[in-house]
């Protein structure tokens, strides 16, 4: 059953999270997104995967970068990249801190880095203290993005 074939199996507005990582073209990511936009709740979040590719064709970048601009967000840059989404009238307030971070560079930093962090260290390839940072900055990470946790 494709994405497609699955949407009649669904009342509208019922959807609480929906996750699109199917076709990564640009016109694939918002037909998913637009195809289902009507089962989503009033309280939905929508996470969509591979935010920072910029090759083979993808756009799923394009098309985040234009559905985040007026909603809460918050894109986690690591690996291919996740973007999560408020959607509706009744956001989660357990959300609000995550979505709110975004306008604040030094908070985005540390939370990228700490589940960047947890990312690798569940993957067996932990940061340690004195490696150097992650971000970039030539810094170890003890002195760089690790002071912010």
């Amino acid at each position: 059953m494709t994405f497609d074939d699955a949407i009649d199996n669904f009342p509208d507005g019922s959807i609480d999270l929906l996750h699109i990582d199917g076709r990564h073209r640009y016109e694939d990511v918002k037909h998913d997104f637009e195809t289902w936009r009507c089962k989503l709740s009033n309280r939905s979040v929508v996470l969509f995967h591979d935010t920072q590719v910029r090759e083979r064709g993808f756009g799923v970048f394009l098309f985040w970068s234009e559905i985040s601009k007026d909603l809460p967000h918050f894109d986690f840059t690591h690996g291919y990249g996740l973007g999560v989404l408020g959607f509706g009238h009744d956001v989660c307030p357990a959300l609000r801190p995550l979505f709110d971070a975004s306008h604040s560079a030094e908070m985005t930093a540390a939370i990228r880095n700490s589940y960047e962090r947890l990312g690798m260290a569940v993957a067996g390839n932990p940061i340690r203290r004195n490696e150097q940072c992650p971000c970039g900055s030539g810094q170890r990470y003890k002195h760089c993005c690790g002071s912010l946790i």
